[in-house]
C-alpha cells in the first residue's frame, strides 16, 4: 500500500509498504531513504479524530489502515518531547522541542513550518492560555500533549 510521509516544512515522501508489516520497519525505511539520524515519531489522523501515534510494534493494519494514508513524521533527539498543536479546523502537526523551551519558541516554530505570526497566535492548554515567558515544563506540558492554536481575532 501507498503511504504519504510528512515532516513538517518538508515536501511530503511516498513510500511503499505491506500494512502487516511491523511499524519499526517503516521507521528503517523513513531514516534509510530520508536519511533523518533522531529518533521517530510516527501519527496519523483520521478526519474529525484525534492524532495517534503508531507503535513500533504494531503493523498499519492494526490501525485498520489499509489503504493509502498520510503519515507524519518527527524526528527528535533526547531530551526534546513531542507536542501536537492543534487549529480550529481539527488537524494537529506534532512538533519537536525541548521541554525548557518557552511558549514563544513554540509560537515561532509554528510561524517557521507554515502557521500564523506569532503575534497572531493564541495558544491554549487544558483550557488556559499560555504566556510567552513561560516554559512547557512549568506548564506541566508534557510528551505527546495536545496544545491548541487559536488565531488572534478568531477566537
Amino acid at each position: 500500500m501507498q503511504v504519504t510521509v510528512k515532516q513538517t516544512g518538508e515536501e511530503a515522501w511516498k513510500l511503499w509498504v505491506d500494512p502487516y508489516s511491523p511499524i519499526w520497519k517503516l521507521k528503517v525505511e523513513i531514516k534509510k531513504k530520508f536519511g533523518l539520524n533522531g529518533q521517530q515519531r510516527l501519527s496519523f489522523q483520521e478526519p474529525g479524530r484525534e492524532r495517534q501515534l503508531l507503535s513500533s510494534q504494531r503493523t498499519l493494519a492494526y490501525y485498520g489502515i489499509f489503504s493509502k494514508v498520510t503519515v507524519w513524521v518527527l524526528e527528535t533527539s533526547p531530551p526534546e518531547i513531542q507536542v501536537f498543536v492543534k487549529n480550529s479546523s481539527g488537524q494537529s502537526k506534532p512538533y519537536a522541542i525541548h521541554p525548557d523551551n518557552s511558549i514563544y519558541d513554540l509560537k515561532k516554530e509554528i510561524e517557521e513550518a507554515g502557521g500564523p505570526n506569532v503575534a497572531d497566535q493564541i495558544l491554549k492548554f487544558q483550557g488556559w492560555k499560555l504566556w510567552n515567558h513561560r516554559s512547557l515544563s512549568d506548564l506541566q506540558i508534557e510528551d505527546c500533549d495536545t496544545i491548541t492554536l487559536i488565531r488572534r481575532g478568531c477566537s
